[in-house]
């Protein structure tokens, strides 16, 4: 997965949505959206499909407005583009939508191909000033503005449903949880509640220390276990069970694909396999704050190897849950890459400039001059619940590769590979899989 200061994608079962690093504008002009309290921003102009091109957003108005923020990087926003826009079609003769992405170079083009290809029709525009004047730091971002031009709720990275919706238009309160305290500093070097990093330090659930969902931690994890990422400790904020368990009995090399990195993507199963009388500790509920859970352990740094840190993760998870955890080879399901004839010759690289594409290229790209391991890393960075995927092109050297299609769409990717003569099989392969069962004489815990 691809990570940035600038656009992180953050993953945990039940919530998935990117933080932006934005710079703000000057004072006094920027302020968050409060309810019930009008936006700072008075309007948003060069609207497209709405009946005016200059949306007001203060003031009273005939309808209320939904405002739905997003970015190109946030597979979370593009990938709600066909419910939005059912939304927007339900709803469009009692309430105004928005959608307003954050202004790039390339973020039209991008929107173009979703809307012709999807068939998509409500109003949008381009904005990153606004961005900046409301300090939008999550998308997708949802603001409720009512009809005397009021803030009337607001939603990061849920909240935009037809219940909302519904309740908005008949005046009533609209029910969205705020996940997370975005003016509350959090340091991620420092244990997590000592001394105030991520609240008090008297709602541990076990020492060393294990808590549930808790609003002031942003969600965040190392992606394996070593003296790289960890150092002399393991810092874990708001994930589900099973990726708790990935991470304390995993490899201690990247789980994920990754060019530059040595991973065991493809040696490892994607996830632990439960095989347990009662699973429902590994469902979680973003939106009710269920199941996500916070863990720090911390030792002297003199102590600190891989190994010891790593087993005092799997030796707290077991004194806590009480789950018995094996790693067993077994067969497991994966896609193969394969190249026809015609494709192994016309897709080696015909040399140049290395081009290599973006995550945020969503809607297509080319590359140039660049590993097949590349095209798999991309692949993985919009289907990363698939399984592994392996290089059977029997490719030697670089490609050069363009694919027209959207990244999001498991079909029209499968089709655009297909054009270029290459295909994703469906196959067997022998994995590391860690498998979690009841222990016969633990005790599981429920938070």
């Amino acid at each position: 997965m691809n990570l940035s200061l600038k656009c992180l994608l953050l993953v945990s079962s039940g919530i998935v949505g990117t933080l932006l690093v934005c710079g703000q504008s000057g004072a006094g002009l920027s302020q968050r959206p409060e309810i019930g309290k009008p936006l700072v921003t008075k309007e948003i102009r060069e609207v497209q499909g709405f009946r005016d091109s200059i949306v007001s957003l203060q003031g009273h108005r005939q309808k209320g407005l939904i405002l739905d923020f997003w970015s190109q990087g946030c597979l979370t926003c593009v990938q709600s583009f066909p419910k939005v826009n059912s939304l927007y079609n339900k709803y469009k003769e009692k309430v105004d939508f928005l959608l307003v992405g954050l202004e790039n170079k390339t973020i039209e083009k991008i929107y173009s191909k979703y809307k012709n290809k999807q068939g998509l029709n409500m109003p949008y525009a381009f904005d990153s000033a606004v961005f900046k004047n409301l300090l939008i730091q999550r998308v997708p971002t949802y603001v409720y503005i009512d009809t005397a031009g009021l803030v009337a709720g607001i939603g990061c990275p849920i909240g935009l449903d037809a219940e909302n919706i519904e309740a908005f238009i008949r005046h009533k309160p609209i029910n969205i949880p705020m996940l997370f305290d975005d003016e509350t500093e959090f340091d991620y070097r420092k244990p997590l509640q000592v001394s105030g990093n991520g609240g008090p330090d008297s709602v541990f659930l076990f020492r060393s220390l294990l808590t549930g969902f808790n609003s002031l931690v942003p969600p965040i994890g190392p992606p394996c276990i070593n003296k790289v990422y960890c150092r002399n400790q393991i810092m874990v904020g708001n994930i589900d069970l099973r990726s708790l368990y990935d991470l304390a009995y995993g490899d201690t090399i990247f789980h994920v694909p990754n060019l530059y990195e040595k991973n065991s993507y493809g040696t490892y199963w994607i996830q632990p396999v439960l095989e347990l009388e009662d699973s429902s500790l590994f469902s979680s509920d973003g939106a009710k704050r269920k199941n996500l859970f916070c863990y720090n352990t911390r030792i002297p740094e003199n102590k600190a190897t891989t190994r010891l840190l790593q087993t005092i993760m799997q030796r707290d998870l077991s004194n806590y849950f009480g789950y018995s955890v094996t790693i067993e080879n077994r067969e497991m399901p994966c896609w193969n890459l394969v190249a026809n004839d015609l494709a192994r010759k016309n897709l080696v690289t015909k040399g140049g400039k290395q081009v290599i594409p973006d995550i945020e290229e969503s809607a297509g790209f080319t590359m140039t001059n660049y590993l097949v391991k590349g095209l798999i890393n991309l692949i993985w960075d919009y289907h990363y619940n698939e399984p592994p995927i392996l290089d059977k092109t029997e490719i030697l050297g670089n490609i050069d590769l363009t694919l027209d299609c959207i990244m999001t769409d498991w079909s029209d990717l499968k089709n655009a590979l297909n054009r270029q003569g290459l295909d994703l099989v469906p196959g067997k392969a022998v994995m590391k899989v860690i498998v979690i069962r009841d222990s016969l004489s633990g005790s599981v815990s429920e938070n």
